[in-house]
């Protein structure tokens, strides 16, 4: 598979591809970047829709990520901070934690992930008052990308979110919503490292 490929699916957001080619510029053959490859000034257009995260392999419960980062875009995005937020989890809404799933894949199968993702709140009835709930919706595009120390084990996770379209996007985590995955592309590491 050439990253000519990728760059097809890709081309609807400019964002991800950027974020997607400048971290494949950093692979070296099969290993991963690592957290020090990557440099904010070399990023600092894009810094607003990147995110980091830390895989943490010691919790009692397995793999455990928690975001370090998060760009104001993603912020303004999805209504809420996910600096210093754990990813998924067994007490999280399922969700929360199908929104995560692709941190923790990359973390353990050592592969990138593109998806497009919409979130809808389930619309309710206002008790005394005629109509509904103004609509809550999100759509986002978002490329997770694993980091390694050691090129091998990955202990980081890095990449970019941009939003499409909101619409009352802080009163979606208030209630139940539905998740639905509108597309999502699996890139192996030796199916794009260098020639």
């Amino acid at each position: 598979m050439s990253l000519i490929i990728g760059e097809r699916h890709m081309d609807r957001n400019r964002i991800i591809l950027k974020v997607f080619q400048y971290w494949h510029s950093r692979l070296h053959g099969d290993r991963l970047p690592s957290r020090a490859d990557i440099l904010p000034g070399e990023l600092r257009e894009w810094l607003p829709f990147l995110f980091m995260a830390d895989v943490n392999r010691l919790t009692p419960s397995g793999t455990g990520i928690n975001f370090l980062l998060a760009g104001t875009h993603i912020g303004r995005a999805l209504g809420l901070d996910l600096t210093g937020c754990p990813v998924g989890g067994m007490a999280k809404h399922w969700q929360d934690f199908t929104v995560g799933r692709d941190l923790f894949e990359a973390a353990n199968k050592r592969i990138a992930i593109i998806a497009t993702h919409e979130l809808r709140g389930i619309e309710k009835k206002l008790e005394g008052a005629a109509g509904k709930e103004a609509p809550s919706y999100g759509r986002y595009h978002r490329v997770v990308l694993p980091l390694a120390r050691d090129g091998i084990h990955v202990d980081r996770i890095t990449g970019a979110l941009v939003a499409e379209v909101s619409e009352n996007i802080s009163s979606l985590w208030q209630g139940p919503y539905e998740f639905h995955e509108l597309s999502r592309r699996i890139i192996a590491v030796a199916s794009v490292r260098k020639r």
